[in-house]
């Protein structure tokens, strides 16, 4: 049928299309007059056509692996159709250099100067799948090296730990790293784009603080991600963008709705900056999280909506977890602090974070923690 031709194509491109790739790229790089406008276009996605196969095709050999080691008395070694350049094939890694992700970024970039939402949405869904591939080549996909370890193939793939180390340095680690997502979220706004392209905004978000959280085993570089989510948090469309997925959690994907409540939790455990330490659960005595940062109308609106779901949906369910903890937070803060009920209709406004929400550390007449007021 169609969809075995079409996952025929993308299995023999990814088996044996390294020089058409590396063809493709080489007339894009020098500006070859054989070269038309859109090719571009077209390369891109090709690629993210090819690394989205790539990721769905790791899934069922994920499960395939899993199930093998969790047998009995599972066999010594790893089949080869199991094995890790199964789930990546070396042809993919031609996508996997700076020249693909630099001209990614830079058509982005152009995009969203010029002012053109749909050519900005191609590029951000492009990224997202690279930002996916270069998850899968530094941690493995789901479970899988951990299952492969079960069967004795306890090392990953030298090659892919490389490239993703590569990949990393540029993107997050050098002087000028080349993060868009500071940039990309900061120009969201409600009516201007696509609800996918929101959906990919989380899911880069999601994949990124995954890649660079420090409380992680397998990410060996030292990074600030508290500094980075403060730096992401600044801007009202943060909060605007997961304000409105959240209110449409009902017609979300499970994924979706996972991102949302993985980034609306790492906020509310993110510790201010004065109080230092690692991530530490939001308290209904005192405010030393970010959690206040989500107490907005909006928020409480779409988590009355989250407390009334049915559907049973695990997603939901952490949600509902989250929407009980913030309500009940709100509520015993803004008892001793009534200026929260005026601030739970603006916002932070754009203002520094921590200097916000320290500032709602305080009621009308004094201190609840034995300092002064904060002068407003």
């Amino acid at each position: 049928d169609a969809r075995r031709a079409v996952a025929g194509v993308a299995a023999r491109l990814a088996r044996h299309g390294g020089r058409l790739l590396d063809g493709v790229k080489n007339e894009l790089r020098v500006d070859s007059v054989r070269v038309r406008p859109q090719d571009k276009h077209y390369f891109f996605a090709l690629a993210e056509w090819l690394l989205a196969w790539r990721r769905e095709r790791a899934a069922l050999l994920s499960k395939r692996l899993e199930k093998l080691a969790r047998e009995p008395s599972p066999s010594e070694g790893v089949p080869d159709e199991l094995g890790e350049t199964a789930f990546f094939p070396r042809a993919l890694l031609r996508l996997m250099d700076v020249f693909t992700l630099k001209s990614c970024l830079d058509d982005a970039e152009d995009a969203a100067a010029q002012k053109k939402p749909l050519e900005l949405e191609r590029s951000a869904g492009f990224y997202r799948e690279l930002l996916r591939a270069l998850e899968a080549l530094r941690h493995g996909d789901r479970t899988s090296r951990r299952d492969r370890a079960k069967l004795g193939d306890a090392e990953p793939d030298a090659t892919n730990l490389g490239v993703a180390r590569g990949m990393l340095d540029k993107v997050f680690f050098a002087p000028e790293a080349a993060d868009p997502l500071p940039a990309l979220v900061r120009n969201w706004a409600p009516g201007r784009h696509t609800k996918r392209y929101a959906c990919d905004l989380a899911e880069i978000a999601h994949t990124t603080t995954k890649l660079l959280d420090p409380d992680d085993a397998r990410n060996d570089r030292p990074f600030d991600l508290a500094n980075y989510l403060r730096k992401l948090l600044k801007p009202v469309a943060t909060l605007d963008l997961y304000g409105a997925l959240l209110e449409a959690h009902a017609s979300n994907s499970p994924a979706v709705n996972h991102f949302v409540y993985a980034f609306l939790r790492r906020v509310a455990v993110a510790p201010l900056d004065d109080v230092g330490g690692g991530k530490r659960p939001p308290s209904s005595k005192r405010i030393e999280t970010l959690e206040p940062l989500l107490y907005k109308v909006r928020y409480f609106q779409a988590f009355a909506s989250v407390l009334d779901d049915r559907s049973g949906d695990a997603t939901v369910d952490l949600l509902k977890e989250l929407a009980a903890s913030t309500l009940r937070h709100f509520d015993a803060h803004a008892r001793s602090r009534p200026l929260l009920y005026v601030e739970a209709l603006f916002g932070h406004g754009g203002r520094p974070v921590d200097a916000w929400v320290r500032g709602l550390a305080y009621d009308a007449t004094g201190g609840d923690d034995g300092a002064a007021p904060l002068a407003r």
